[in-house]
């Protein structure tokens, strides 16, 4: 009876397993689908999209927001002179709020530089516990920041281990004045979210940390001062308003929540400033001013700021319209919970489903799509109704990757299935052809004759078993084997180590200046050392050629590692990276370190990929152990041995040589030796047109010291117009910008000297560009040099002493300019359909300038009907800057796209192109006109 009993078990044990096979299988293929980058993606785009349908709309009955918009701005200069205006009208506006019985008054604007009027609009603040005034939270930390702490303890409460914050490195408050009139938590709240990927928000935080003390947010503040009798001063008092105002709240781990906007998101009702104003002052009896602000939460926000605007799931929003709508959520629970694990594995048990019924699946295939389709709505179905009737936000996207998985497997279970039965059955056919062969020759040989064509139709089997599967299962297939060969190739492009191993990297040599790429490495290096008191020493021999020929980015990145692990691994005394000659064209690097040192039997094991020293130093240093490996086959591609010495406590040392003939110097700007600092140098100052902030901080840490100034333009466009308002003695041009390029900016800038009847400002090109044909190019745009980048701090010094002259002084008057510069613009006309608003005529420019810079790329990515469309955008915002000549070349291309002709090939497309380019040439040189 055992081996009956054992037979019986093993039995039961196979058809368990053969009917999890499916569902395990799925699941795993969903896990790693979770962990495929765009997976973030899909899971952000399939949750604003249910956020957007399930989106109902609100009242914003208790809620007003006062815009300091543009208009208001305009029509109040008269009385109040330039914005920003003086404090005094703050508190002005503040009293009148409170007199038309305001319940809560909300600055969303911050108050940090002392101005006029700061004492009056404290004493208005401290008035009453009415108001909140806006604090920023910054990643960085500033003095003055750090100066202001202490007196945070009247707006703020102790951080606690049961108080979920987002934490915050630097806080920016108010003026003093302003930030010594309140002493209540909730009097300041602080404005700043993290943004995801795609620049959006989508979870608010409530609570912020900054230095151990904890402030709640704006929109928190407004809440807290708006509840009866919660109006608390601080300390415990404020800690228990605090838990008692977020007892209901579902706060993350961060202390963010998750605002489910309404469908009118930005129909959140709105006074403009001047109207408040107005009223305030006595100039208007505008009764409705009072019966809209009356019993409501005002929120006083500016969406003359440039980064007011907040991108969210029902679009952008100003910061105070958002500031109101977290507000309305925290007041009407519009706030989303996440969904419980029984909720999440319901979704998965319902997806798992289908691949529970396998064998029904198997020999149904129209079965099986119908179930599986119905598994994804009713998952969607399921979440879409526990986000709008319980507030739970549930993730679908695992449990559609498990059906999408079940999909896949079912597909292939049935072309392996089909694959089988039909081995199974050439087997047995041949067996009976075996039997019969006996029987008489002529079996034999027809039996011979079936087997030949037989193997090759097995040899067909693959192709045939997909004539059986729908065109749906086709493309899961394909789409299942593109996503793994993309993998593939992704993981291959981003690791080194995969390219070299695979053969595909390949060493670049050219001429480059050895001291300039160490003095680049000392500056970026010299930071983290002196982070740690480390002296970082970098030490050229004489002998040692400056320029060689080799490749100078691999070079870099070996000696970056090196480097790098040297200054990770030493808490106490120095770093040396020595470059000496060797005899011939060999170059040998040696990086000494006084660190931990590395133990003999693990010196191997450090070169090995995805190895370090061992799990300890993993655990408290970090990282993946394949730097050496890479900077070791580095090394070998440029024909040397990466060699390690190291004693453990004593440091370590690590030495290539390779070679590095001398190549003959080519710099890209004929200068003469300049010393190590200028003996007097000129006062210059010095505008850089450049979007990369990282080389932006190089120059400014290379001027540092000098008595040169500098001031940031991030694209041509805003180069030229600073300009214009600016007496410069120098010019450093990028040449790769996005709006207006700076060649563009260049033939802007020398068109407006011309017309001006201005002296040449120095222009110096700036740029990676490094060809020939590059220098030509900016010395044909009106540059007095070019420069190339990574340039070094002596060769900059050198240029501004050569080129740059003194620009101190006050600007030099300004000439008549002759009509003739701007024949493509008919500003007159222009000007008189605008009604004469010359701002509205600057915004519009400004806004072509922009528009002409993408047109020609979006033209020749788009199909014949949004070329069509494109080509009546050109020409009606032609019109409207007074660009005729631009808006007819764009009719007459219109014209022929309406033919179906191929424009490309056509006269009226290159006449489009020359208007194009002289309409953006001119277009920043006529900003001020």
């Amino acid at each position: 009876m055992r081996p009956g009993r054992n037979l019986a078990s093993a039995r039961v044990a196979r058809h368990i397993a053969a009917r999890l096979a499916l569902p395990s299988g799925a699941l795993l293929l969903a896990g790693l689908a979770c962990l495929l980058p765009v997976h973030d993606l899909a899971t952000r785009t399939l949750r604003d999209r249910l956020h957007r349908a399930l989106a109902q709309e609100a009242g914003f009955d208790s809620l007003m927001v006062v815009d300091i918009d543009d208009a208001s701005i305009r029509a109040l200069q008269p009385r109040l002179g330039a914005w920003p205006y003086h404090r005094d009208v703050y508190a002005l506006v503040l009293n009148y709020l409170r007199d038309v019985h305001a319940k809560v008054v909300v600055f969303d604007v911050v108050f940090a530089d002392p101005r006029d009027g700061d004492a009056v609009f404290a004493r208005a603040l401290s008035s009453r516990p009415d108001a909140a005034l806006a604090a920023a939270a910054s990643r960085q930390a500033l003095e003055r920041e750090r100066d202001g702490a202490s007196g945070a303890s009247a707006f703020s409460i102790a951080r606690s281990p049961s108080i979920a914050t987002t934490s915050w490195a630097g806080l920016t408050l108010p003026a003093p004045l302003l930030t010594a009139s309140v002493d209540r938590f909730g009097a300041i709240g602080i404005v700043g979210a993290a943004l995801d990927a795609d620049r959006q928000v989508r979870r608010v935080p409530l609570l912020h940390e900054v230095d151990g003390r904890v402030y709640p947010s704006l929109a928190l503040s407004a809440r807290l001062l708006a509840s009866p009798g919660s109006r608390p001063g601080g300390g415990a008092e404020a800690a228990a308003a605090l838990r008692e105002s977020l007892d209901a709240v579902p706060l993350d781990a961060a202390g963010c929540v998750d605002v489910h906007l309404p469908a009118n998101a930005g129909a959140v009702p709105r006074i403009p400033f001047q109207r408040v104003v107005q009223a305030a002052l006595g100039d208007a009896n505008d009764p409705g001013v009072e019966a809209a602000i009356a019993g409501k939460t005002v929120f006083v926000g500016s969406t003359v700021f440039l980064g007011d605007a907040v991108g969210t799931t029902q679009g952008e929003l100003s910061g105070a319209v958002l500031l109101a709508n977290v507000v309305d959520a925290l007041a009407t629970g519009r706030l989303l919970r996440p969904a419980p694990w029984a909720m999440q594995l319901g979704l998965m048990g319902v997806a798992l489903l289908p691949a529970l019924l396998a064998p029904l699946l198997l020999v149904r295939p129209r079965w099986a799509a119908a179930g599986l389709l119905a598994a994804a709505a009713a998952i969607l179905l399921l979440s879409a109704a526990l986000l709008r009737g319980a507030r739970v936000e549930a993730l679908p996207l695992p449990a559609l990757y498990t059906i999408g998985a079940t999909a896949l497997l079912v597909a292939a279970s049935r072309w392996r299935m089909l694959l089988v039965a039909n081995r199974r059955l050439a087997q047995e056919r041949r067996i009976a052809e075996a039997a019969n062969a006996a029987k008489s020759e002529f079996l034999s040989t027809v039996s011979h004759e079936l087997r030949t064509p037989l193997n090759a139709l097995l040899g067909m089997a693959d192709v045939l078993s997909h004539t059986t599967l729908s065109d749906e299962q086709r493309h899961y297939v394909s789409i299942f084997q593109g996503a793994g060969a993309s993998l593939a190739s992704l993981i291959d492009d981003l690791l080194d180590y995969g390219r070299i191993e695979a053969g595909k990297l390949a060493i670049d040599r050219h001429p480059f200046d050895l001291r300039d790429l160490l003095d680049q490495l000392a500056l970026l290096l010299r930071p983290r050392a002196e982070l740690k008191s480390l002296a970082l020493a970098v030490d050229l021999n004489v002998d040692v050629p400056t320029v060689v020929l080799g490749d100078r980015k691999r070079i870099a990145q070996v000696l970056t590692n090196l480097l790098g692990n040297a200054v990770k691994f030493t808490h106490k005394g120095s770093v040396t990276l020595q470059v000496s000659a060797q005899g011939g064209q060999q170059v040998r690097f040696s990086v000494r370190d006084s660190g931990i040192g590395i133990a003999p039997s693990k010196l191997d094991a450090i070169f090995v990929p995805f190895v370090q020293g061992g799990a300890g130093v993993t655990r408290r240093y970090g990282g993946t152990g394949l730097g050496l490996a890479i900077s070791r086959r580095l090394v070998e591609l440029m024909g040397g041995s990466l060699e390690v010495q190291s004693v453990p406590g004593m440091g370590s040392a690590f030495s290539f040589t390779i070679e590095l003939p001398i190549a003959a110097p080519t710099p890209p700007l004929e200068v003469e030796a300049a010393p190590e600092r200028p003996p007097d140098p000129l006062a210059v100052r010095i505008l850089l047109a450049e979007d990369n902030e990282v080389n932006t901080l190089v120059i400014q840490a290379m001027l540092k010291g000098t008595p040169h100034s500098i001031d940031i333009a991030v694209n041509g466009a805003i180069a030229v117009d600073m300009f214009r308002t600016g007496d410069y003695g120098l010019l450093l041009m990028d040449m790769d910008m996005p709006i207006m390029d700076g060649l563009a900016a260049v033939r802007a800038i020398r068109s407006r000297e011309r017309r001006e009847r201005r002296s040449r400002t120095p222009i110096l090109a700036l740029t990676a560009n490094a060809f020939a044909q590059d220098a030509q190019d900016s010395a044909e745009a009106g540059c007095d040099g070019h420069l190339t980048k990574p340039i070094s701090q002596k060769h900059l010094w050198a240029a501004i002493a050569l080129f740059g002259r003194s620009a101190l002084s006050a600007p030099a008057p300004v000439a008549a300019r002759p009509p003739e510069a701007f024949q493509a613009f008919d500003r007159s006309a222009a000007l008189q359909a605008l009604g004469g608003d010359v701002d509205h005529y600057e915004r519009l420019l400004s806004h072509g300038v922009v528009y002409l810079s993408v047109w020609e790329k979006g033209f020749l990515g788009a199909d014949a009907a949004t070329r069509i469309a494109m080509c009546a955008d050109l020409e009606q915002i032609s019109h409207r800057i007074g660009a005729g000549r631009l808006a007819d070349a764009a009719g007459r291309l219109a014209s022929v796209l309406a033919r179906r002709d191929d424009p490309l090939a056509q006269p009226e497309w290159h006449a489009l192109l020359q208007r194009i380019h002289e309409t953006a040439a001119l277009a920043g040189a006529a900003f001020d006109r």
